[in-house]
């Protein structure tokens, strides 16, 4: 008997993702968010954020739980990020 034979082939079975904001960010995935100037992008991310680290929801979304949550603001001019 070929050794190979008695051997069974174990099924990949990956868990379901967790979501950080169901239905849009899901558990270890990325997002972006993008626009025309002036139309509410920060607002947006902020509420995002809000959501995200008290565990409720922001527009049709909802975070499971609450989170850390790091905000980075990379539209800053050098000379306001060197004044502090």
């Amino acid at each position: 008997m070929p050794l190979r034979q008695g051997i069974k082939k174990k099924a990949w079975i990956n868990p379901p993702r967790g979501m950080v904001l169901d239905p849009i960010i899901p558990e270890k995935g990325l997002a972006m968010l993008y626009g025309a100037r002036s139309v509410g992008k920060t607002r947006v991310a902020h509420g995002i954020g809000y959501a995200v680290a008290s565990g409720t929801g922001f527009l049709r979304w909802q975070a499971p739980k609450p989170r850390r949550v790091l905000v980075i603001d990379g539209e800053l001019r050098r000379p306001t990020c060197a004044s502090g």
